[in-house]
């Protein structure tokens, strides 16, 4: 995250509280959905692009990159994470 702080000028910390009615444990992806709104949320405080919108999704789950999208989504692994 500190590229993003660096990248915006931004100094000091926040609190996000967040909720979800998606139910937990139910092999949905609930975890991945709430990451992907969670990013979404911060590429609109932000203005991030795509990519970084991305980066952020996959720190908190690896496939919530795919939950940003409609319709069938393929996550193609970046090279650096290989």
């Amino acid at each position: 995250m500190e590229k993003f702080r660096v990248k915006d000028n931004i100094h000091g910390s926040f609190i996000i509280k967040t909720s979800t009615n998606f139910p937990i444990k139910s092999g949905l992806a609930s975890s991945s959905s709430c990451y992907a709104g969670l990013a979404l949320c911060l590429r609109d405080i932000f203005n991030l692009s795509e990519i970084e919108t991305g980066e952020i999704a996959r720190i908190g789950s690896g496939s919530a990159c795919r939950s940003l999208y409609s319709g069938l989504v393929h996550w193609k692994v970046p090279n650096n994470m290989l």
